[in-house]
């Protein structure tokens, strides 16, 4: 839209707009930037004059030449008039006299607003059409109390809280009015995270930093250090401004979700990945037109290899700077690691080695019981409180025990609870399901004095 800011482009503009507003409450400050991204861009170029035409016309009205005509019709001279109402009657001149007409009524300052921010307030239209549709029609205005409720909490942002005013008159869709809220709150808590073998209680500036060094493949890693290099040579030998969309936008996603105290994993930060991956394209095409294209393809090449390495169970995925899976697990955990998502994987092992009861310590919202049957399992109760454990530390007993790899720091449970497992942190696991479940095997011990 901002070298071609066309009809097209802006409604290739809004659809992604509205995308990323259905797919993620993040992308939500967009609908504030991207109006007045579209308002800039077209206050540029009024103030351009385009030679060609011998007119000072923006070229966002180029193909609006019988709604210009009909404008002028209402507010210029009756000599304009009657130029207006002759071109919109010749079919051979309505399209090219569209310059000269935006000429005959730009000049008033009426014009001037209209042309530069009906664009935007379409955009804004179209997109919360869309978010009403995407909700069922769930809507609704907000009362007078919900009003008061949002100005009173101190986790709602005060630019929300101004935007807020404008549900007073219109319907705001509740699913996402619920989850933004939602999403403040949890923001203002905080949620702890494991991070380098710590627990941070808000996070830590360079979690992302190292979450973007650790999951995401060495191969890419090369690409996007070399893309950026390219973007910044062109930056400055050129003065085209291209690399500035992709990489600034990306950048400072990731720089607000560093300063954000909610971090649970890579995933918060994959908006930004697919601008940093185009970057990428332009680099492989220009290693191409120089005949490197052999190099490209081993990149490529070693790109597939590295991700299969964890096929199926991607959101476990750790590179090769991360080691082994079971040394890249003391790095990061939450979403980065583990979601549930191993209990097949353990049934299956479990068949297959012909164990006949397992104790099993999950994390998730799978059901154990779909997997396995009360004989084959003893379903144990992390210490979420104290009414849960009745000792600090667990002391198991002779057996196999499947933990995932989301409670063995701890990060999760109150301070006294930290070192629940730590009987098996010393362990080396007999097999991780899934990347994300580990089995211990713990052996009959004889008790000092014992025969």
């Amino acid at each position: 839209f901002w070298r071609d800011p066309g009809l097209k482009s802006l409604g290739g503009l809004t659809a992604g707009l509205l995308v990323a507003v259905l797919a993620k409450l993040s992308m939500l400050p967009l609908l504030a930037i991207a109006p007045v991204f579209v308002v800039a861009r077209l206050l540029r170029n009024t103030r351009k004059t385009d030679r060609a035409r011998g007119r000072d016309t923006p070229v966002f009205l180029n193909g609006l030449a019988p709604r210009a005509a009909a404008f002028a019709l209402l507010r210029n001279s009756p000599a304009q008039r009657s130029a207006a109402r002759q071109v919109t009657r010749s079919s051979s001149l309505g399209w090219r006299a569209a310059p000269a007409l935006c000429g005959l009524y730009r000049k008033g300052s009426p014009r001037k607003v209209l042309e530069v921010f009906l664009p935007a307030a379409g955009l804004v239209a179209v997109v919360y059409f869309g978010v009403l549709c995407a909700s069922r029609f769930e809507a609704s205005r907000l009362s007078a109390d919900e009003y008061r409720s949002v100005r009173a909490d101190s986790s709602v942002p005060w630019v929300f809280f101004r935007v807020s005013k404008v549900f007073r008159l219109i319907p705001v869709p509740r699913p996402y009015w619920d989850g933004f809220l939602s999403l403040c709150h949890s923001e203002r808590q905080g949620t702890p995270v494991f991070f380098l073998g710590k627990k941070e209680p808000h996070g830590s500036r360079a979690y992302f930093l190292v979450a973007l060094a650790l999951k995401t493949p060495v191969a890419l890693q090369a690409l996007l250090l070399l893309a950026l290099a390219g973007g910044v040579w062109t930056l400055v030998r050129t003065a085209s401004t291209w690399p500035l969309f992709l990489f600034g936008p990306a950048a400072l996603y990731i720089a607000v979700a560093s300063f954000a105290s909610l971090q649970l994993g890579i995933r918060l930060i994959l908006p930004a990945l697919p601008l940093a991956t185009i970057l990428c394209g332009h680099l492989a095409d220009s290693l191409c037109r120089f005949r490197l294209q052999y190099a490209v393809g081993i990149l490529l090449l070693l790109f597939g290899v590295e991700s299969l390495r964890f096929y199926p169970y991607g959101i476990s995925f750790f590179n090769l700077w991360g080691g082994s899976i079971v040394r890249s697990m003391g790095y990061l955990a939450d979403s980065n690691l583990d979601w549930g998502h191993g209990l097949p994987a353990l049934a299956e092992w479990v068949k297959k080695n012909g164990v006949s009861k397992i104790n099993l310590f999950y994390f998730g919202t799978d059901t154990p019981y779909r997997y396995f049957r009360d004989e084959e399992m003893v379903l144990q109760s992390p210490p979420w409180s104290k009414d849960h454990v009745q000792e600090k530390v667990f002391r198991p007993a002779e057996g196999y025990y499947a933990i995932s790899a989301n409670l063995l720091p701890g990060h999760f449970f109150d301070d006294e609870f930290r070192d629940y497992f730590q009987e098996f942190r010393g362990k080396a696991p007999v097999h991780v399901a899934g990347y994300s479940i580990l089995v211990y095997r713990v052996e009959k011990t004889t008790q000092p004095g014992a025969e």
